[in-house]
């Protein structure tokens, strides 16, 4: 379900193994999927460039990375999901612009 929503939130996103997750790219690594013990983490690579607007991601000491986690299907609020997703590309795609 979850790789369905990321896939299907824009054609342009490529999902490939890496660090034994999958990753998914979007101008550059947007966000991976990781299994840890009895949860599901997603890990926005720019996260911290981030509002998290709606609180969603857990407190961690990391400069970067942001993560939300769930651990059963109906923990993840789809809707933050997509404005989260929608956030991270926006901040790929503003950086893309500005390197050319």
């Amino acid at each position: 379900m979850l790789r369905f929503h990321i896939l299907q939130s824009n054609p342009k996103i490529t999902e490939r193994i890496r660090y034994n997750c999958p990753f998914y790219d979007y101008y550059g690594m947007l966000l991976f999927l990781a299994v840890q013990k009895k949860k599901v983490v997603i890990g926005f690579v720019d996260g911290g460039l981030m509002s998290n607007e709606s609180d969603a991601f857990i407190p961690m000491k990391g400069k970067y990375i942001r993560h939300l986690q769930f651990s059963t299907p109906s923990d993840l609020d789809e809707d933050i999901l997509f404005q989260y997703l929608h956030e991270a590309m926006m901040i790929k795609e503003l950086r893309q612009r500005v390197s050319k």
